[in-house]
């Protein structure tokens, strides 16, 4: 199996015979803020300075050039940001593989990266051997679409357990936190779990919903998190909000124009 790092993400459509492509469930979640980031943000600008700096102290500050041809500021969290969703699309990968008995190639793949995402590989198998799953679908495309709301996702794994329940269960590779899961985490995986069930095509009902956060570090502990059905409701709730609050911007920038 390889992997693209350059590849675009999954775009959705519909299944109807004039398709029509579909805004997805992590873009329309997007509408809420996270304060958390903005730290986080400001946290790495600091460092990434002091440390620049340090090293470069008669150099100015690295700069790159937009399409259009202004010169912008490097911003040393993006690089930051961009590295660590690569390592975890890494990682996603070679669960992916390993779950379709196949094995991940590292063609293409920074070596540092491909190294490390061993750390969360290894957590998933074995808390995957544990529990004793079947598989049933790996990186499923799910399709909601009821007449009054359309979107599209990828549910990162659908397995039986052993005692034939269906389960969705999603993979994090985020570090340890004291406020994982967050928020957004049951609005995705409702949504995910409604579109399992309302594919005309291959319609199949979730009884349990996990989420994993394997981490990519070494020394981490895998933190399981079982979603009970009212947080499943109310993160059904969160996203049917975020779809409104998302669809109406959208058409508030139309009557701008």
């Amino acid at each position: 199996m390889r992997l693209d790092l350059t590849a675009e993400h999954t775009r959705y459509f519909t299944r109807d015979e004039k398709p029509r492509r579909l805004t997805g469930v992590t873009t329309y979640l997007g509408v809420y803020n996270k304060p958390q980031i903005v730290t986080w943000t400001g946290e790495q600008e600091r460092e990434g300075v002091v440390a620049w700096l340090r090293d470069n102290p008669t150099k100015p500050l690295p700069t790159y050039t937009t399409k259009d041809g202004r010169v912008r500021p490097l911003l040393f969290a993006d690089a930051k940001r961009d590295k660590a969703a690569s390592l975890g699309t890494v990682t996603h990968a070679r669960c992916e593989a390993w779950l379709l008995k196949d094995e991940l190639e590292p063609v293409g793949i920074p070596e540092e990266l491909f190294k490390q995402s061993l750390n969360g590989l290894v957590r998933f198998q074995e808390e995957w051997n544990k529990r004793g799953l079947t598989l049933i679908h790996s990186e499923r495309v799910v399709i909601y679409d009821d007449g009054h709301m359309a979107y599209g996702g990828t549910a990162d794994i659908l397995a039986r357990n052993p005692k034939g329940q269906v389960g969705l269960i999603d993979l994090k590779t985020s570090k340890a936190s004291p406020w994982w899961p967050y928020d957004e985490l049951f609005g995705q995986v409702a949504a995910y779990a409604e579109g399992s069930a309302n594919d005309p095509k291959t319609a199949l009902d979730v009884d349990w919903i996990e989420a994993w956060r394997i981490g990519t570090t070494p020394g981490d502990e895998i933190q399981t998190y079982p979603v009970n059905e009212k947080q499943r409701a109310y993160g059904w709730d969160l996203f049917r909000a975020a779809y409104c609050g998302t669809e109406a911007k959208r058409q508030l920038e139309k009557l701008r124009k």
